[in-house]
């Protein structure tokens, strides 16, 4: 799947994966980016459902983290804190339910 953005709405793409938060593991994927416009890239629950016209909005609900490489922030439950850098073109994501940590880079 390919996600392209050149505007400054945002877009999102969906994996269903299920993962087990309480089960213990750790999980990674990479995004390879075709463009450096607005996108959320990260983590959200099957009760994450906020949406911004037909485009689901990670990181603005309880349930979903994201990273916004096009202003350098994390993002949770619509609070945003500084982090990382602008876009490059591939982003990783990790996510350990052993050791309880998201990460981006």
């Amino acid at each position: 799947t390919q996600l392209y953005n050149i505007n400054e709405d945002f877009e999102s793409i969906v994996l269903n994966v299920r993962v087990k938060m309480f089960s213990g593991g750790k999980w990674y994927y990479e995004v390879t980016l075709l463009s450096s416009g607005l996108i959320h890239i990260g983590w959200c629950s099957a009760s994450c459902t906020e949406k911004n016209g037909a485009n689901l909005v990670i990181g603005h609900t309880e349930s979903s983290w994201a990273f916004d490489g096009f202003r350098s922030r994390k993002w949770h439950n619509k609070v945003f804190q500084s982090y990382g850098r602008k876009w490059h073109q591939v982003i990783k994501c990790r996510i350990s339910t052993e050791q309880l940590f998201l990460e981006f880079f």
